[in-house]
């Protein structure tokens, strides 16, 4: 048999590179008979958004709040963390910085403590609640916002992503955000590797097509939230 690879230029959308084999059966008639075969590979787009540009997005929420949650390096890892967790169900990889494991409380990204030296603000009078609470509609105000988080430069998909993340687990103590993230890592044993957590063995869990496998445990809704999601 003879078999023709045809080469085909990767759309800059696509999330798989078509690999086309065209089979030629030499010995059949003067007709010669085509089977074409379509390999498809699930690895990740890689998007490369700024993580620090994200994390002062989310910054500005918390001060547009007038800080009534904690602003902490913690929180902010698994905030970032779930947004990526959303990116990664569409088949995108939206930063270049690897997502870690956090002492076995969900993950975060180790570039944070280089960003900033200690935490962006503690509340006094935190509303962190480890109650379902959504925070709800929040309109940044730029006058509340100190002038080092000032810089942002994301795409509005990203923009929008992060501030429904926000606005729905912002309010979390961040160890609560860290029960529902190890819950989803512990879904899959083969997941983190070297405390890293590899995005495409996640995939298959966070994938739209198991919507119907909806779990009920409470430590689920955030693996459920990612699910139906829609960006």
């Amino acid at each position: 048999d003879l078999y023709i690879c045809l080469g085909e230029e990767k759309p800059s959308d696509s999330c798989f590179t078509p690999t086309v084999l065209e089979k030629i059966d030499v010995h059949k008639n003067q007709n010669k008979t085509k089977m074409i075969t379509l390999e498809k590979k699930q690895e990740l787009c890689q998007s490369n958004a700024d993580l620090s540009s994200a994390a002062n997005y989310l910054i500005q929420l918390f001060y547009s709040t007038d800080c009534k949650y904690s602003c902490t390096r913690t929180k902010l890892g698994k905030l970032l963390s779930i947004t990526a967790f959303i990116y990664a169900k569409n088949k995108i990889k939206l930063f270049a910085e690897n997502i870690c494991e956090y002492k076995k409380c969900g993950t975060t990204f180790a570039e944070l403590p280089l960003l900033y030296s200690r935490d962006i603000y503690l509340s006094l009078n935190s509303q962190d609640s480890n109650d379902f609470k959504p925070i709800g509609p929040v309109m940044i105000d730029m006058e509340k916002i100190p002038s080092a988080y000032k810089i942002v430069n994301l795409p509005m998909d990203v923009r929008y992503t992060l501030k429904n993340v926000f606005e729905t687990f912002g309010g979390f103590h961040a160890s609560k955000l860290g029960d529902y993230i190890t819950y989803i890592i512990d879904c899959n044993k083969d997941v983190v590797i070297d405390g890293k957590v590899n995005l495409d063995r996640l995939l298959s869990l966070l994938s739209e097509d198991q919507e119907g496998e909806i779990k009920q445990e409470s430590r689920a809704y955030l693996l459920n939230y990612i699910r139906t999601f829609k960006c």
